[in-house]
C-alpha cells in the first residue's frame, strides 16, 4: 500500500481560502458556515498572536480585511449580516491588536524617499484621505497602500476610523512632518 505524500499549504494560502470559503458562506447567506468560518478565523488570529508570528498575521489582516469590505460593500445588508460584520470588526480589533505587538518599524525608516510609505505620509500631510484617494494621491496600487497602512498604525504614525462604507486615515502627532 501507498500513501500520497502531500506538502503543507502555505499558511497564507490556506488563509486566503478559508476567507474564500466565508466569503462565499456571506454571499449564500449559509450563516453556520459563516459563522464555523468565522471562528476558525478568530482561533487562527489568536494563535498567530500568542506565537509572535508576525508573517500570518499580515495574511490574517489582508483576509479579514478583504471579508469585512465585501460585507461592508453590501446593499441593506439585514441583521444576520449586520452581526457577522460585527465579528469580523472584532477579529480586525485582535489582529490590530497583534500587530501592535510587534515591533514597529520607525518612523524615520518609514519615511524613507520612494517607499509606499512615504507617499503616504506625504499624502496625509494635506489632510485625512481614504483608501481610494490614497492610492490615486499616490500612484501605488491598492495592495501597496493595504500593506503599508498596518505598518503606519503599528508605528503609530497614522490612525484610521470608518466613515461609511470608507476608511480613512490622517496623520498622528507623532508623524514626521516635510
Amino acid at each position: 500500500m501507498t500513501t500520497a505524500s502531500t506538502s503543507p499549504v502555505p499558511f497564507a494560502d490556506a488563509i486566503a481560502a478559508l476567507s474564500d470559503g466565508l466569503l462565499a458562506a456571506l454571499a449564500g447567506e449559509r450563516w453556520e458556515d459563516a459563522d464555523a468560518e468565522l471562528e476558525t478565523l478568530a482561533e487562527e488570529v489568536l494563535g498567530a498572536i500568542l506565537a509572535g508570528r508576525g508573517a500570518d498575521l499580515d495574511a490574517l489582516a489582508r483576509a479579514t480585511a478583504r471579508c469585512h469590505t465585501a460585507l461592508r460593500l453590501r446593499d441593506a445588508p439585514g441583521p444576520e449580516a449586520a452581526h457577522r460584520l460585527g465579528q469580523l470588526q472584532a477579529i480586525g480589533v485582535l489582529v490590530n491588536a497583534g500587530l501592535r505587538r510587534r515591533p514597529a518599524g520607525t518612523p524615520d525608516a518609514l519615511a524613507v524617499p520612494g517607499t509606499a510609505t512615504a507617499a503616504i505620509l506625504a499624502a496625509l500631510a494635506d489632510g485625512p484621505r481614504s483608501g481610494p484617494q490614497l492610492v490615486a494621491d499616490t500612484g501605488r496600487s491598492v495592495e501597496e497602500v493595504a500593506q503599508a497602512l498596518p505598518a503606519l498604525r503599528g508605528a503609530g504614525l497614522v490612525r484610521s476610523w470608518s466613515a461609511g462604507r470608507l476608511v480613512m486615515t490622517e496623520l498622528t502627532e507623532e508623524a514626521p512632518r516635510s
